[in-house]
């Protein structure tokens, strides 16, 4: 891959790095401004990057524990208990050698997902 060391505006190029990986990351458009869609267009560096920048949010999504759950209950995954919130949805995963504990991940009703947080079946049952 190609250093970024001929970007044309490097504060549009990081800000470009930057959004797009984080929205790739979390599921959402990427939606660019008309500075942005013209310093892709005049940029060559940043137009090269471009591709590099959707395959590194998606990379970090597969690695991100929250996500691997979010992932796993759209896929209907037995493993992965639903609870429906006041403020959206709670997701339980228990561990493996012991399934009265586990990892929660909330969605909020906006789509923002929470890190996962250490938790005892008890207490994601407990949830309103």
């Amino acid at each position: 891959m190609k250093k970024n060391n001929k970007c044309t505006n490097r504060q549009i190029g990081g800000k470009l790095a930057r959004e797009i990986t984080w929205n790739v990351f979390q599921r959402k458009g990427v939606h660019l401004t008309p500075d942005e869609s013209q310093h892709l267009a005049q940029c060559e560096d940043c137009n090269q990057l471009l591709s590099y920048w959707f395959k590194q949010g998606d990379a970090m999504r597969k690695n991100d524990p929250a996500f691997i759950i979010v992932d796993l209950a759209e896929e209907g995954d037995s493993r992965v208990s639903k609870k429906r919130l006041h403020s959206g949805t709670a997701l339980f995963k228990p561990h493996e050698d012991d399934r009265s504990k586990g990892l929660l991940v909330q969605v909020s009703s906006t789509g923002e997902v929470s890190p996962t947080q250490e938790v005892t079946l008890d207490e994601f049952n407990q949830l309103e």
